[in-house]
């Protein structure tokens, strides 16, 4: 086999190391409030077997202050709100505690805390986002979020790992103003490093949808080392030909 057959069988290896298919991890509790919600802690359980038990980090926002302030880094993520309410607001996007606001409004879901982080639009109808972006890049993530009523908006999860990646949250409401929302647990393992993570919510015309997210639990991404060498490998018998080409004497 020529050379430059083996470089592209190399490359080509490599990259299908590299490249798996998503594996995500879902549980949904509707309209439980702040009671148990036993679907998303066994997605939440099956994506800790997953990962072998071990995140990287965890982000509870316990230790966090109490703050509405846009980008602000918690835990190695940094949180970007846009076209959020960061205002002095009790329904403000950022750092919250547990008091008397509605469960819709989204809630803290550690156990024994009472923090939480809010995305919420600054107006009705319309966009906002919140993005997440990590220290290091990623391989797998999960998060619980509360008060997502699909009744007020619709919001996406989106990502890149070489091609676009998007994922909805799901309904977890009662559809009433007031009333007690739900608790979903929402994850994703992929094999190439993740920098970001945004969540998009489109606002239905007269409405806002806010939501909380609590309990990140992330994993930082590690390059297969077979990878690392097949790829290697392959660049070093590129730089070869290509010097040979150019008849550079090599040693």
């Amino acid at each position: 086999m020529k050379l430059k057959h083996i470089i592209g069988a190399g490359l080509a290896l490599a990259m299908s190391c590299l490249a798996s298919p998503i594996a995500t991890y879902v549980g949904v509790d509707s309209a439980t409030g702040t009671g148990a919600f036993p679907f998303s802690t066994a997605a939440q359980l099956a994506f800790l077997a997953a990962i072998g038990g071990s995140p990287s980090s965890t982000t509870t926002f316990e230790s966090s202050a109490i703050s509405s302030a846009t980008p602000q880094t918690i835990g190695g993520i940094t949180f970007t709100c846009t076209g959020c309410l960061t205002t002095a607001d009790p329904f403000a996007a950022g750092v919250h505690i547990a008091d008397s606001v509605p469960t819709e409004d989204a809630f803290n879901t550690t156990s024994g805390g009472t923090k939480f982080y809010r995305s919420a639009a600054s107006g009705f109808g319309g966009t906002n986002s919140l993005t997440l972006s990590f220290a290091n890049p990623i391989s797998a993530f999960g998060a619980y979020f509360t008060g997502v009523e699909t009744f007020y908006g619709t919001t996406s999860i989106t990502f890149n790992d070489g091609a676009v990646q998007t994922y909805f949250l799901a309904d977890t409401g009662n559809h009433t103003q007031g009333g007690p929302a739900g608790t979903q647990f929402f994850g994703f393992r992929d094999t190439v490093g993740i920098n970001s993570i945004t969540l998009t919510t489109t606002n239905n015309p007269t409405f806002r949808d806010l939501f909380g997210l609590d309990d990140i639990l992330v994993v930082n991404a590690v390059p297969e080392p077979g990878a690392i060498g097949l790829t290697g490998l392959g660049l070093a018998a590129l730089l070869y030909l290509r010097r040979k080409h150019r008849g550079v004497k090599t040693q």
